[in-house]
């Protein structure tokens, strides 16, 4: 397939099999252009979502809706949902703080942009009562 470059849209078109479809005086390649890329608070939003979804996993395996839920429980003088509730909460904090704390770093250049799986990676662990 080739693709040339439209100059109304400022998108590159598949044209067919032939670089002669293409329309005269247009840049011809055979493959398509590198996705752009992603800007900062699409990098921002992204890594926020798999730091959320993270979190919420990690309350459901102990049948809470989510980490929201679970930290709802930290005032709470049941033996069980109290601390668990309390842990949630410092380590939802302690999470968040290591999050926030890589996106300036990023944004300043200090360092590379992770993917997702890398920060979740670097995120502290929750320790259950």
């Amino acid at each position: 397939m080739y693709y040339y470059y439209d100059i109304t849209t400022g998108a590159y078109v598949g044209c067919g099999l032939s670089a002669a479809d293409a329309p005269t005086g247009c840049e011809v390649r055979t493959t398509p252009p590198a996705p752009a890329p992603k800007t900062n608070d699409e990098i921002i939003k992204e890594l926020t979502a798999a730091v959320q979804a993270h979190l919420d996993t990690k309350a459901r395996e102990r049948n809470y809706d989510g980490i929201f839920s679970l930290c709802s429980y930290a005032p709470s003088t049941d033996p069980k949902f109290g601390p668990e509730g309390r842990s949630g909460s410092s380590w939802r904090d302690a999470c968040w703080s290591t999050c926030n704390q890589v996106m300036a770093d990023c944004l300043a250049g200090i360092r590379a942009t992770p993917t997702a799986d890398q920060l979740i990676a670097e995120l502290p662990l929750m320790v259950w009562p």
